[in-house]
């Protein structure tokens, strides 16, 4: 399944289905799809009907497979003309162009960001000068707030604190159970499914702090998340995944997971370990090489208002966003 968090011309905060996984795949409404089918009280039902992903995944496989249900009811009637009709003009299901897409998970209690995962991104800082490990014994990491998180088609803002507006496209992993201390082969038990996100930083800021990922990371926006979160049945091996990132229509990312030096697995008990993660908690897996910063062209490849990034993971869709400029002041402090 591919679960979404939308917001819908006529109402709050909703979840719903993707009826597929085309790039002009229809939405289902989930709470609106369960209250015609008499399932309003399912597991879920009221969460799907607040928009709290979270909350929904917190009620587990019931509440999955109730979704599940319904899809696969809405579908079937899909096919037939008069039935299609009737699901549209009831708002059960909505061209994909008549929402907007928040990010998959509004209010996770928990976004942790592994760094330095790829040898790649790691050669091409040491590269530049960088005093960044040559292979990290384990995986590093850093937490973005949740106001940081964006979803399918939004508008980034550049923030008047810096110039040098940076991208990384990532695998994320949202998890679905309480857990703790997960073994590696328990990787599948814990977590819902996958998604695509974007880490946004402010180099200069970066650089002007010392290197500290929370001040430059964590502005509004610059973890945009979505559009789908992929259930796992639906994907096989999370870690057989390409991640591909353009700007502007140009190719600036693209590696596969294999060659992270820490799968998902791996990153999941590592970080089960510390801490203990709820149902909604987002980890995300690294970068490959062909950030901004690190360019042959830093000024020309670092972002402007006006560009439009678009980055895709093999199976998850693709996750799109537009940089603008900061309206409240001009030039950057500190």
């Amino acid at each position: 399944m591919r679960l979404v968090s939308f917001l819908a011309p006529d109402g709050p905060a909703r979840l719903g289905l993707l009826l597929g996984a085309e790039p002009d795949a229809p939405v289902l409404d989930l709470a609106r799809a369960r209250a015609r089918s008499g399932a309003g009280q399912d597991p879920g039902g009221d969460a799907a009907a607040a928009g709290d992903m979270a909350a929904f995944l917190a009620q587990g496989v019931p509440a999955l497979e109730g979704a599940r249900a319904v899809l696969d009811r809405v579908r079937e009637g899909w096919t037939n003309r008069a039935e299609r009709q009737s699901l549209l003009a009831g708002g059960i299901v909505l061209p994909r162009d008549a929402v907007r897409f928040l990010p998959v998970v509004r209010r996770p209690g928990k976004v942790v960001c592994v760094g330095l995962n790829f040898a790649s991104h790691i050669a091409e800082a040491r590269a530049a000068g960088q005093p960044v490990p040559e292979a990290p014994a384990e995986p590093l990491g850093f937490g973005k707030v949740a106001s940081a998180l964006a979803g399918h088609g939004a508008s980034i803002v550049l923030p008047r604190h810096g110039r040098q507006l940076d991208y990384e496209v990532e695998l994320a992993f949202v998890i679905g159970r309480r857990c703790a201390d997960v073994a590696p082969e328990a990787f599948a038990e814990h977590v819902a499914g996958l998604t695509i996100a974007v880490d946004y930083s402010l180099r200069d800021l970066l650089f002007r702090s010392g290197g500290n990922p929370f001040l430059a990371k964590n502005f509004d926006g610059f973890c945009p998340l979505g559009p789908a979160l992929v259930t796992l049945d639906e994907l096989g091996d999370p870690d057989d995944r390409e991640l591909r990132l353009w700007v502007n229509g140009e190719l600036r990312q693209r590696e596969s997971m294999r060659a992270a030096l820490f799968n998902c697995a791996r990153i999941l008990s590592y970080w089960s370990a510390r801490y203990t993660f709820e149902p909604g908690d987002v980890i995300t897996a690294g970068t490959p090489a062909g950030v901004g910063i690190f360019s042959r062209d830093p000024a020309s490849w670092l972002l402007k208002p006006g560009d439009v990034v678009r980055a895709e993971i093999d199976g998850l869709g693709m996750l799109e966003t537009t940089i603008v400029a900061d309206g409240r002041a001009s030039g950057a402090v500190s």
